[in-house]
């Protein structure tokens, strides 16, 4: 199993700093004040409301043990009695064997419980898939119709965060059974003359009139108009069939015997006498005549009625008109043809009275033009009242495009919808399968309490802790009993003495061990559970070099190389400790550890791998920290420190306490020097190192002093070779 922690926002992580393992034990190197307290404060409490921008995984079901200043202080400093530590027994083996069963137990339902949530959060993931598919689809309504000038940009106004949020919204529309008769275009268009240039009223077409057609219908055209039958002259006329002929030419008689010319305008002899003449015009008697004046005055109304009836030339900017003007054009062509050719028969008819006349009826033409005068009238109608209410207009049109987009995309929504439901189905059993697992680890896990509350045990904490302290050499102090679950100091069997009588490294070394107790063992009698993750923020601060070895071999043993723990997080500014934790063999080394450091500058802490190797090179490092003057005041001193540290402990074996009983250092103008190298106490909650104090020279004087009294000039030499 692995971990993952991000830092971030805190302290001097002023960026995302992870740290991240899945090995049994990550060893974590960093120099003072670069971020290993504020990471294992973290730990301590992922609550505390100044780490809300940090986050973990794979601390949620576990046991999470922290030892680190904030330990000391709760358990130790602010109270003088000592939480008690609730072990198992031993004695009763019968529910000893019972608890072991019924752990196993738990352990097999939390197992089916993960595998389970595992199952659930692939098919719930896959479902995602699915539905991000479909909001991958619908997204295509987005691209289609925003940006630029698109004009249904506005329907989408609200729905263009997020794919999910449109697809949410185009679901809960319900789908019409029919496909919608408008299409996009048409909404469009509608959208443009309500926004565009053309947001305006227009006046309606005027229609064709229908009065005034009866005219072609009339009985007159089509009966043959003849002069008096009793006449004289009729049968010759007739005979002859020249009665058009004759009637055209009685207008020139006149004009001739006027002048008194006898000539005949129709045989052009001098053989027209007056009674002739007479004879002549007595056929076209009144009857004649009032027929010819019936027929000029059907062709003036006709006439009349052609010239008022409708054109178009004032409708040339009417959009409505001109999507229908091929149409409307070509009907009013064919009435103006028609109603050319009626005028003419007519006139044809006048001339020659008596040949017959069939006019073309135009009513029908006029009916199926205006009945397209009345679809585009009816266009008009419904854009001018849109024009009146804008607003409502255009809910409408909106209304109507996502009308068609929940058609044109109820594919997609019911392809999920349709796994949604599956899911849902597949969901329930597996709540009830979730749910009877939870409730048969909750009856396991209260039967293990009441066991656990049977079998609490304090006395086998404060044993093994006094045994480890006399392993120590410790003998000044002990614990003992002080009350039910709680335990208290004694020194030398005064029973009054509290754990503020103890000096720092007794304090550490007791608080430790009380840890190791804490973590082999429950924090309370009710707690449930074995996953365990054990963290350690620097336990030899300070300790005496005499303690470092054990506590390393302590760590080693009860957590490094224990089953009983899911992970061992370890943090120190010693390179010495940081050695004696890191194992040996480079195969084991690989398999179980994962060493990491935390170094600082102006951007902040940064948590990153480091290799075997890697320590030499802080080490010269540290020479050149030291080596520069211009350095602070506290790291040079650190950086000393470490040096010594490093070379004196880890690489020539020698006992720090040999090596700062060199008598120079003795002398007074290196007290300082001596007195902060040899507290040994630097990360115990402050720092005490005044700068007053502190003097370049003479710091550097007394740190070459350690080198060649203790018979090592020529490293110091070649360390500060070219620094100095």
């Amino acid at each position: 199993m692995s971990y993952k922690i991000t830092m971030n926002g805190v302290a001097s992580y002023l960026t995302p700093a992870i740290l991240q393992s899945e090995k049994k034990v990550t060893l974590i190197y960093g120099l003072n004040g670069t971020g290993k307290s504020t990471l294992s404060n973290y730990l301590y409490d992922f609550t505390d409301n100044k780490f809300h921008t940090c986050s973990n995984e794979g601390f949620a079901d576990a046991h999470v043990y922290v030892y680190n200043s904030r330990f000391v202080r709760e358990n130790f400093y602010e109270i003088d009695k000592l939480s008690g530590i609730f072990t198992l027994s031993k004695v009763n083996k019968e529910i000893e064997q019972e608890i072991e069963t019924k752990t196993k137990t738990f352990n097999q339902f939390e197992a089916e419980q993960k595998a389970l949530d595992i199952v659930i959060s692939k098919k719930d993931a896959e479902l995602l898939e699915k539905k991000a598919a479909a909001e991958e689809e619908i997204w295509k309504i987005k691209t289609k119709y925003s940006g630029g000038d698109r004009v249904l940009e506005y329907c989408l106004k609200g729905l263009m965060k997020s794919k999910g949020g449109l697809f949410d919204y185009l679901s809960t529309l319900s789908v019409v059974n029919e496909p919608p008769t408008k299409k996009i275009e048409v909404l469009r268009k509608e959208v443009e003359a309500l926004q565009g240039s053309q947001a305006k009223s227009y006046q309606k077409l005027s229609k064709m009139a229908v009065a005034g057609a009866n005219v072609e219908n009339d009985v007159i055209l089509e009966r043959p108009i003849i002069g008096n039958q009793d006449s004289p002259v009729a049968d010759l006329i007739k005979k002859l069939g020249s009665a058009d002929w004759v009637s055209e030419g009685i207008n020139f008689i006149d004009v001739l015997q006027s002048e008194g010319n006898e000539t005949c305008p129709f045989c052009q002899a001098e053989t027209l006498s007056h009674a002739v003449a007479i004879t002549i015009k007595n056929y076209f008697d009144a009857t004649f005549e009032s027929s010819i004046n019936s027929l000029k005055e059907l062709l003036n109304s006709y006439s009349i009625f052609v010239e008022n009836q409708a054109n178009f030339d004032n409708n040339q900017e009417n959009p409505f008109y001109i999507e229908r003007k091929v149409e409307i054009d070509a009907l009013h062509g064919q009435l103006v043809a028609i109603w050319k050719a009626n005028i003419e028969a007519i006139m044809r008819k006048i001339k020659a009275p008596s040949l017959p006349v069939t006019l073309t009826l135009s009513k029908d033409v006029i009916e199926e033009l205006n009945l397209v005068i009345d679809a585009v009238n009816k266009s008009i109608d419904s854009h001018n009242t849109k024009i009146e209410s804008k607003d409502t207009a255009l809910t409408d049109i909106k209304n109507e495009f996502w009308k068609i987009c929940r058609w044109e995309y109820n594919s997609s929504i019911e392809i999920y919808n349709s796994h949604a439901e599956e899911r849902n189905k597949e969901r329930a059993e597996e709540q009830k399968s979730k749910t009877k697992i939870q409730t048969d680890r909750t009856e396991i896990a209260t039967s293990l309490a009441e066991l656990q509350r049977k079998t609490v045990n304090i006395d086998e904490a404060v044993d093994t802790i006094n045994s480890r302290l006399a392993d120590l050499g410790i003998d000044s102090f002990s614990i003992i009993k002080s009350g039910e679950n709680r335990y208290r100091v004694s020194r030398n069997g005064i029973v009054g003495e509290d754990f503020l009588s103890l000096s720092e490294g007794e304090k550490t070394v007791i608080s430790f061990l009380y840890f190791v107790e804490l973590c082999k063992g429950k924090k309370s009698p009710t707690q449930i559970g074995d996953k365990k993750i054990v963290v350690i923020d620097d336990p030899i601060s300070s300790l005496s070099h005499i303690y470092i070895f054990n506590i390393g071999e302590l760590i080693k043993r009860e957590f490094s190389n224990s089953d009983k723990f899911e992970h061992v997080i370890i943090l120190t500014h010693s390179l010495y400790f940081f050695y004696e934790l890191t194992e040996i063999k480079e195969d084991r080394r690989h398999e179980r550890q994962k060493l990491m450091r935390i170094t600082k500058n102006s951007s902040g802490s940064k948590i990153v791998d480091m290799k075997y190797e890697e320590v030499q090179n802080d080490y010269q490092a540290y020479w050149n920290v030291i080596m520069d003057e211009g350095q602070h005041p506290a790291l040079i001193a650190n950086c000393m420190r470490n040096v010594i540290e490093y070379f004196f402990s880890f690489v020539r074996k020698m006992p720090l306490a040999n090596v700062y009983q060199q008598p120079k250092l003795k002398e007074a103008k290196h007290q300082a020097f001596y007195r902060f190298m040899n507290r040994e106490s630097h990360s115990v909650g402050q720092n005490l190192f005044d700068h007053k104090e502190f003097d370049y020279a003479r710091f550097k004087e007394a740190f070459k002093i350690v080198f060649d009294e203790t018979g090592f000039p020529e490293h110091y030499k070649a360390m500060a070779k070219g620094k100095e």
